[in-house]
């Protein structure tokens, strides 16, 4: 006779679901060194709140950079990869924008010959690049970009030399920005930043910001029920530990709505991650009112 194995699948699934349970809880970061008390954004008095936002994939709307710029965001992200001797800007390794250089580093210029700033009222602009492969040639291609251009701040060893009209963050492939940091001589046109917190970047001063994965550090929300219980008191002590490293902080993976948009305003993170530029533009605006 046949015997059903449905009960031991049931106990199976039960294993894994409660290892789940376990292994895939968000660290928690507060502790005695953390506040766990929410800090809220608060406007500046050159552009409100608009200093805060982050266009996530910027180069999939259709005019790249300068819908960002028109909508007044301060940040934007671009993925780049190494391909037919040209740092180019996709999401993925078989399709293209265009170039860094068209896209992103010669628009940039282009602003800053023909009005002095990137926004009028001079606010520091965020230009993050996203290495979506550890090659050597993408690391030498894109260093060389970087080096001819001017208007970059500069890093050392010791984190800031010279702030300057645009900063570049490298984010991305763990390795390829690390490497791209250890082989470029000081001072360098850009510092990267760290997905995880990790023990091993407290003290690095080469990293100036952490981008961090919003299920993975706070749990799940889809941004639109009520905020889980624990989800304020996990932020705060995420944003603080930031901060006292130094580093501007900012979510991606997360809802982006405006519950979210405003929670992450009540905690202080420094930027805020959208796809939706009007909408995000928009919230910051009535919010700096």
């Amino acid at each position: 006779m046949k015997h059903s194995n449905t009960q031991g699948s049931g106990f199976v699934f039960a294993a894994v679901v409660a290892m789940c349970t376990l292994a895939c809880q968000p660290p928690d970061l507060c502790d005695a060194s953390t506040d766990a008390t929410p800090t809220p954004s608060s406007p500046s008095p050159l552009n409100g709140l608009r200093f805060l936002a982050h266009a996530h994939n910027d180069y999939e709307h259709p005019r790249p950079l300068q819908d960002a710029l028109a909508a007044g965001f301060t940040s934007v992200e671009a993925d780049v990869w190494f391909r037919d001797g040209e740092v180019i800007v996709s999401h993925d390794a078989f399709t293209s924008a265009g170039t860094l250089e068209d896209l992103y580093l010669a628009p940039l210029a282009v602003r800053l010959r023909d009005r002095d700033t990137i926004h009028d009222d001079g606010a520091p602009f965020t230009l993050w690049l996203d290495l979506k492969d550890s090659t050597p040639e993408l690391r030498e291609g894109l260093a060389a970009a970087l080096a001819a251009r001017d208007y970059l701040t500069r890093f050392d060893d010791d984190g800031l030399v010279e702030e300057r009209a645009v900063t570049v963050i490298l984010t991305g492939d763990a390795g390829s920005k690390t490497a791209l940091v250890a082989e470029t001589a000081a001072p360098r046109h850009f510092a990267r930043d760290d997905n995880g917190l990790s023990v091993d970047d407290l003290a690095d001063p080469t990293v100036v910001a952490s981008a961090l994965n919003f299920g993975g550090f706070l749990g799940g929300w889809n941004g639109v029920d009520d905020v889980p219980d624990d989800l304020s008191r996990r932020c705060a002590c995420v944003v603080d530990r930031a901060h006292r490293l130094g580093r501007g902080l900012r979510f991606f993976s997360g809802p982006d709505t405006e519950a979210a948009w405003t929670f992450q305003l009540e905690h202080g993170v420094d930027f805020i991650n959208t796809d939706d530029l009007v909408g995000l533009a928009t919230f910051l605006e009535d919010r700096s009112l």
